[in-house]
Protein backbone atom coordinates (compact mmCIF):
# COMPACT_ATOMS: atom_id res chain seq x y z
CA UNK A 1 0.00 0.00 0.00
CA UNK A 2 1.29 3.43 -0.93
CA UNK A 3 2.16 5.69 2.03
CA UNK A 4 0.08 8.86 2.56
CA UNK A 5 1.87 12.16 2.21
CA UNK A 6 0.85 15.66 3.22
CA UNK A 7 1.91 19.07 1.95
CA UNK A 8 0.88 22.66 2.76
CA UNK A 9 -0.74 24.00 -0.41
CA UNK A 10 -1.80 27.69 -0.33
CA UNK A 11 -2.08 27.64 3.47
CA UNK A 12 -4.14 24.39 3.44
CA UNK A 13 -2.92 20.93 4.43
CA UNK A 14 -3.48 18.56 1.50
CA UNK A 15 -3.10 14.81 2.01
CA UNK A 16 -1.96 13.00 -1.10
CA UNK A 17 -1.17 9.45 -1.85
CA UNK A 18 2.63 9.18 -1.99
CA UNK A 19 3.40 12.84 -2.82
CA UNK A 20 1.91 16.33 -2.85
CA UNK A 21 1.62 18.95 -5.60
CA UNK A 22 3.91 21.96 -5.87
CA UNK A 23 2.36 25.28 -6.80
CA UNK A 24 4.90 25.74 -9.60
CA UNK A 25 4.88 22.19 -11.01
CA UNK A 26 3.48 21.26 -14.35
CA UNK A 27 1.48 18.26 -15.34
CA UNK A 28 3.29 14.99 -16.02
CA UNK A 29 2.66 11.41 -17.02
CA UNK A 30 5.91 9.85 -15.80
CA UNK A 31 8.91 10.82 -13.69
CA UNK A 32 10.76 11.54 -16.92
CA UNK A 33 8.47 14.48 -17.51
CA UNK A 34 9.79 16.11 -14.28
CA UNK A 35 13.52 16.06 -15.12
CA UNK A 36 13.48 19.84 -15.62
CA UNK A 37 12.99 20.13 -11.82
CA UNK A 38 15.62 18.11 -10.11
CA UNK A 39 14.42 15.98 -7.23
CA UNK A 40 10.74 15.94 -8.27
CA UNK A 41 8.69 12.97 -9.27
CA UNK A 42 5.40 12.53 -11.11
CA UNK A 43 2.58 12.03 -8.63
CA UNK A 44 -0.44 9.77 -9.20
CA UNK A 45 -2.36 12.99 -9.83
CA UNK A 46 0.01 13.74 -12.70
CA UNK A 47 1.89 16.61 -11.06
CA UNK A 48 5.68 17.08 -10.71
CA UNK A 49 6.12 17.33 -6.91
CA UNK A 50 8.87 16.89 -4.31
CA UNK A 51 8.72 13.74 -2.29
CA UNK A 52 7.42 14.31 1.27
CA UNK A 53 10.69 13.24 2.94
CA UNK A 54 12.56 15.93 0.99
CA UNK A 55 10.32 18.80 2.28
CA UNK A 56 10.35 20.41 5.71
CA UNK A 57 7.77 19.33 8.32
CA UNK A 58 4.40 21.06 7.94
CA UNK A 59 3.31 23.36 10.76
CA UNK A 60 1.29 21.83 13.58
CA UNK A 61 -2.45 22.32 13.92
CA UNK A 62 -2.01 24.49 17.06
CA UNK A 63 0.45 26.75 15.26
CA UNK A 64 -1.88 27.09 12.29
CA UNK A 65 -4.85 27.91 14.51
CA UNK A 66 -2.87 30.54 16.43
CA UNK A 67 -1.62 32.12 13.23
CA UNK A 68 -5.07 32.24 11.71
CA UNK A 69 -6.83 33.42 14.91
CA UNK A 70 -4.50 36.30 15.67
CA UNK A 71 -4.33 39.18 13.26
CA UNK A 72 -2.29 42.29 13.63
CA UNK A 73 -3.95 44.89 15.80
CA UNK A 74 -3.54 47.35 12.99
CA UNK A 75 -5.76 45.15 10.69
CA UNK A 76 -8.52 44.48 13.24
CA UNK A 77 -9.19 48.03 14.43
CA UNK A 78 -8.82 51.35 12.76
CA UNK A 79 -6.74 54.00 14.46
CA UNK A 80 -8.46 56.08 17.07
CA UNK A 81 -7.97 59.06 14.82
CA UNK A 82 -10.30 57.41 12.19
CA UNK A 83 -13.02 56.54 14.70
CA UNK A 84 -13.67 59.91 16.28
CA UNK A 85 -13.20 63.45 14.96
CA UNK A 86 -10.88 65.77 16.78
CA UNK A 87 -12.28 67.42 19.89
CA UNK A 88 -12.16 70.77 18.14
CA UNK A 89 -14.71 69.46 15.55
CA UNK A 90 -17.18 68.14 18.15
CA UNK A 91 -17.89 71.22 20.26
CA UNK A 92 -17.42 74.95 19.73
CA UNK A 93 -14.92 76.74 21.90
CA UNK A 94 -16.11 77.75 25.34
CA UNK A 95 -15.83 81.35 24.30
CA UNK A 96 -18.59 80.78 21.68
CA UNK A 97 -20.97 79.02 24.09
CA UNK A 98 -21.44 81.65 26.78
CA UNK A 99 -20.94 85.40 26.81
CA UNK A 100 -18.38 86.86 29.18
CA UNK A 101 -19.45 87.31 32.77
CA UNK A 102 -19.35 91.05 32.32
CA UNK A 103 -22.19 90.77 29.75
CA UNK A 104 -24.45 88.63 31.98
CA UNK A 105 -24.87 90.84 35.03
CA UNK A 106 -24.15 94.48 35.76
CA UNK A 107 -21.43 95.27 38.28
CA UNK A 108 -22.45 95.34 41.91
CA UNK A 109 -21.74 99.05 41.93
CA UNK A 110 -24.60 99.56 39.41
CA UNK A 111 -27.10 97.49 41.42
CA UNK A 112 -27.03 99.32 44.73
CA UNK A 113 -25.66 102.71 45.75
CA UNK A 114 -22.68 102.72 48.09
CA UNK A 115 -23.46 102.69 51.77
CA UNK A 116 -21.56 105.93 52.12
CA UNK A 117 -24.15 107.62 49.87
CA UNK A 118 -27.02 106.60 52.13
CA UNK A 119 -25.51 108.09 55.24
CA UNK A 120 -26.08 106.94 58.80
CA UNK A 121 -29.21 107.97 60.63
CA UNK A 122 -28.63 110.95 62.93
CA UNK A 123 -28.28 109.93 66.56
CA UNK A 124 -30.78 112.53 67.75
CA UNK A 125 -33.42 111.69 65.16
CA UNK A 126 -36.81 111.35 66.82
CA UNK A 127 -39.01 108.39 65.98
CA UNK A 128 -42.10 109.13 63.96
CA UNK A 129 -45.06 110.13 66.10
CA UNK A 130 -47.45 107.32 66.95
CA UNK A 131 -51.04 108.19 66.48
CA UNK A 132 -53.18 107.64 69.54
CA UNK A 133 -55.74 104.88 69.34
CA UNK A 134 -58.89 106.55 68.22
CA UNK A 135 -61.00 103.66 69.45
CA UNK A 136 -63.56 101.76 67.44
CA UNK A 137 -65.12 103.52 64.54
CA UNK A 138 -68.56 104.90 65.27
CA UNK A 139 -71.36 102.84 63.92
CA UNK A 140 -73.66 104.50 61.42
CA UNK A 141 -76.92 105.70 62.76
CA UNK A 142 -79.41 102.92 62.65
CA UNK A 143 -82.35 103.53 60.46
CA UNK A 144 -85.49 104.14 62.43
CA UNK A 145 -87.67 101.11 62.71
CA UNK A 146 -90.88 101.35 60.76
CA UNK A 147 -93.91 102.11 62.77
CA UNK A 148 -95.22 98.87 64.13
CA UNK A 149 -98.75 98.00 63.32
CA UNK A 150 -101.03 98.93 66.17
CA UNK A 151 -101.85 96.03 68.42
CA UNK A 152 -105.46 95.70 69.32
CA UNK A 153 -105.20 95.31 73.05
CA UNK A 154 -108.57 94.14 74.18
CA UNK A 155 -109.81 94.05 77.73
CA UNK A 156 -108.47 91.38 80.04
CA UNK A 157 -110.58 88.83 81.86
CA UNK A 158 -110.88 90.88 85.06
CA UNK A 159 -112.09 93.91 83.07
CA UNK A 160 -114.68 91.87 81.17
CA UNK A 161 -115.98 90.35 84.43
CA UNK A 162 -116.33 93.75 86.13
CA UNK A 163 -118.07 95.46 83.19
CA UNK A 164 -120.32 92.53 82.19
CA UNK A 165 -121.54 91.72 85.71
CA UNK A 166 -124.14 94.58 85.98
CA UNK A 167 -125.95 93.34 82.87
CA UNK A 168 -126.25 89.80 84.33
CA UNK A 169 -127.51 90.75 87.81
CA UNK A 170 -129.38 89.28 89.64
CA UNK A 171 -129.76 85.97 87.72
CA UNK A 172 -126.06 85.03 87.60
CA UNK A 173 -124.47 87.06 90.41
CA UNK A 174 -124.14 86.50 94.13
CA UNK A 175 -127.33 85.02 95.63
CA UNK A 176 -128.14 82.97 92.51
CA UNK A 177 -128.09 79.20 92.49
CA UNK A 178 -124.54 77.94 92.57
CA UNK A 179 -124.86 76.08 89.23
CA UNK A 180 -125.72 79.29 87.40
CA UNK A 181 -123.85 81.85 89.51
CA UNK A 182 -121.45 82.49 86.60
CA UNK A 183 -120.58 86.03 87.71
CA UNK A 184 -120.84 85.65 91.49
CA UNK A 185 -117.05 86.32 91.62
CA UNK A 186 -114.14 86.67 89.25
CA UNK A 187 -112.98 83.15 90.21
CA UNK A 188 -116.43 81.77 89.45
CA UNK A 189 -116.41 83.61 86.09
CA UNK A 190 -113.03 82.06 85.20
CA UNK A 191 -113.95 78.54 86.29
CA UNK A 192 -117.54 78.39 85.00
CA UNK A 193 -117.33 80.54 81.85
CA UNK A 194 -113.80 81.36 80.62
CA UNK A 195 -112.36 77.85 81.09
CA UNK A 196 -115.60 76.12 80.05
CA UNK A 197 -115.46 75.04 76.40
CA UNK A 198 -119.23 74.93 76.33
CA UNK A 199 -119.31 78.71 76.62
CA UNK A 200 -115.98 80.04 75.27
CA UNK A 201 -113.85 78.84 72.31
CA UNK A 202 -110.49 80.64 72.77
CA UNK A 203 -109.49 82.58 69.66
CA UNK A 204 -112.85 81.98 67.95
CA UNK A 205 -115.63 84.27 69.14
CA UNK A 206 -118.15 83.15 66.47
CA UNK A 207 -118.12 79.59 67.84
CA UNK A 208 -118.42 80.73 71.45
CA UNK A 209 -121.88 80.18 73.02
CA UNK A 210 -121.38 83.25 75.26
CA UNK A 211 -121.25 85.51 72.17
CA UNK A 212 -124.25 83.79 70.59
CA UNK A 213 -126.36 84.29 73.77
CA UNK A 214 -125.39 87.95 74.11
CA UNK A 215 -126.19 88.58 70.41
CA UNK A 216 -129.48 86.59 70.54
CA UNK A 217 -128.44 83.95 67.92
CA UNK A 218 -128.08 80.86 70.12
CA UNK A 219 -130.12 77.70 69.57
CA UNK A 220 -131.90 75.57 72.15
CA UNK A 221 -134.01 76.42 75.19
CA UNK A 222 -132.22 79.74 75.73
CA UNK A 223 -131.52 81.80 72.61
CA UNK A 224 -130.52 85.08 74.29
CA UNK A 225 -129.27 86.68 77.48
CA UNK A 226 -130.67 88.46 79.38
CA UNK A 227 -133.95 86.62 78.83
CA UNK A 228 -136.01 89.83 78.68
CA UNK A 229 -133.92 91.41 75.91
CA UNK A 230 -130.64 90.45 74.21
CA UNK A 231 -127.46 92.13 75.44
CA UNK A 232 -126.78 93.53 71.99
CA UNK A 233 -130.04 95.42 72.12
CA UNK A 234 -129.20 96.82 75.55
CA UNK A 235 -125.85 97.97 74.11
CA UNK A 236 -127.63 99.76 71.31
CA UNK A 237 -129.72 101.54 73.91
CA UNK A 238 -126.62 102.58 75.82
CA UNK A 239 -127.50 100.48 78.83
CA UNK A 240 -124.27 98.36 79.03
CA UNK A 241 -120.78 99.11 80.35
CA UNK A 242 -118.98 96.96 77.71
CA UNK A 243 -119.57 96.48 73.99
CA UNK A 244 -119.89 93.29 71.95
CA UNK A 245 -116.83 94.36 69.94
CA UNK A 246 -114.77 94.40 73.13
CA UNK A 247 -116.10 90.98 74.20
CA UNK A 248 -115.27 89.50 70.77
CA UNK A 249 -111.75 90.98 70.88
CA UNK A 250 -111.18 89.57 74.37
CA UNK A 251 -112.13 86.02 73.20
CA UNK A 252 -109.98 86.25 70.05
CA UNK A 253 -106.94 87.09 72.19
CA UNK A 254 -107.42 84.24 74.69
Amino acid sequence: MRALRAVLLGGCLVVLAGCEPDLNDNECDTDQDCTYKPGTVCSPENWCVLPVEARPDPPTQDAMSSADAAAPAADMASPAADMAPPATDMAPPAADMAPPATDMAPPAADMAPPIADQGPAPADAAPPPVEADAGPLPLPDAAPAPDAAPVNMGPDTADVFTRLQPSCDPCHTAGAEARVAYLASEMAFVDLVVNNAAFVSPGNPDDSLLVQLLEGTAEGNFTQMPLADAFINLEAAGETQITMAEIRLWISEL
